[in-house]
């Protein structure tokens, strides 16, 4: 089971039913990887699930690109709202070149962030996942903190 200690010697560690709600709710994970030689960070929409996030990305973009040369990443998950807290750590990404399980990530993503997959809008996301891969993000270290 995956340890999550305290990521600022000035907050307080967040206990395990609060890092499942962050992780549940719709905030974005800040996915930091290497492209071209230099560090970029891009907000996702993603699932957490038995430990690992999952992410559906364009199979020709920069992060399945970047990730298949490198999978060393780091991630954020936070929130400002009163208390700030949040989630940050390093992990291993692996590209999963996989359409039908792309589109299945994409409509969880599309329930956890839109609540529904029936708008017209959630439908034509939901359509981007033919033409995307999974990303499995497994954590290596992960911090929590709130203050």
């Amino acid at each position: 089971m995956l340890r999550f200690p305290l990521a600022d010697k000035k907050g307080m560690r967040l206990e395990r039913k609060e890092i499942r709600q962050l992780l549940a709710g719709p905030n974005l994970l800040r996915l930091a990887f290497i492209d071209g030689g230099a560090p970029v960070v891009h907000p996702v929409w993603f699932v957490y699930e038995d430990e690992k996030f999952w992410v559906a990305v364009d199979k020709e973009g920069a992060k399945a690109r970047s990730i298949h040369e490198s999978p060393d990443v780091y991630f954020l998950v936070d929130v400002s709202s009163r208390p700030p807290r949040g989630v940050r750590g390093r992990g291993t990404a692996r590209v999963i070149d996989d359409q039908a399980f792309a589109t299945e990530i994409t409509t969880k993503c599309v329930k956890k962030y839109l609540k529904t997959a029936r708008t017209i809008k959630a439908k034509e996301i939901i359509k981007m996942g033919s033409k995307s891969c999974a990303i499995e993000i497994t954590p290596i270290y992960m911090a929590s903190w709130k203050f």
